[in-house]
């Protein structure tokens, strides 16, 4: 899975609130590509948020 994919799974994961406070120390272009991935996903299942944790 690519880099920005698991960003994005991640920060699903955590929430607006906290995902918000990640999402500042990125630049512009990291925020685009972020926010593209996780427009592109649709829900997360608990499966796959168990399974991404895993390879945390």
């Amino acid at each position: 899975m690519l880099s920005v994919k698991k960003v994005a799974v991640f920060l699903m994961m955590l929430g607006m609130k906290k995902g918000q406070s990640i999402l500042e120390l990125m630049d512009n272009s990291e925020i685009k590509a972020v926010v593209s991935e996780i427009r592109s996903l649709s829900a997360v299942s608990p499966e796959f948020q168990k399974q991404q944790l895993g390879r945390v």
